[in-house]
């Protein structure tokens, strides 16, 4: 490992943005000082990226480890920086040997919600208002999703909605 000040850092970011969420998202409502609190965690946490990025280029498991490399993907995850993540998603496909490669299928998904198209390998989970579940946002071509979830040892969507509920 290459890097491992940068790895450290970008763990300790993302352990932060998991506090955050779980004391958000524990709560039966989120308030406006909530949600203003995660914006600009997560605009902090883009902007944090965003530097490495320009820095070390894609932090890879080569260079940074598995944890990081994945926290990395995690608090790209989480940017509401649509042209960001899009760049960055390209850089994963480029190294898609170097990282782990669910990470694209997730970031692709999220990156086609975002963008208001179907996802693709069926990721995304969105609130239904009329049951108050989550269930997945719209899926193109959804016959065939397990296959293209396979390309990524995904399992079944079947198996991943069980588990969403199981959480």
């Amino acid at each position: 490992m290459k890097y491992s000040k940068i790895a450290k850092q970008i763990n300790e970011f993302a352990k932060n943005d998991q506090l955050l969420r779980n004391r958000i998202f524990s709560k039966p409502s989120i308030s406006e000082e909530d949600k203003k609190a995660l914006e600009d965690f997560d605009k902090n946490s883009s902007d944090f990226i965003k530097s490495i990025v320009s820095e070390i280029c894609l932090p890879t498991i080569t260079k940074v480890g598995k944890k990081a490399s994945y926290n990395s993907w995690l608090l790209v995850q989480h940017s509401r920086d649509l042209k960001f993540q899009k760049s960055y998603l390209g850089l994963l496909k480029q190294n898609e040997k170097d990282i782990n490669p669910a990470n694209i299928a997730y970031l692709e998904d999220r990156v086609l919600m975002y963008g208001g198209k179907p996802q693709i390998y069926g990721t995304q989970f969105v609130l239904n208002k009329k049951t108050g579940k989550m269930v997945p946002y719209t899926i193109w071509d959804a016959a065939n999703v397990n296959e293209r979830r396979s390309k990524y040892n995904l399992g079944k969507l079947e198996e991943h909605i069980k588990t969403f509920y199981s959480n």
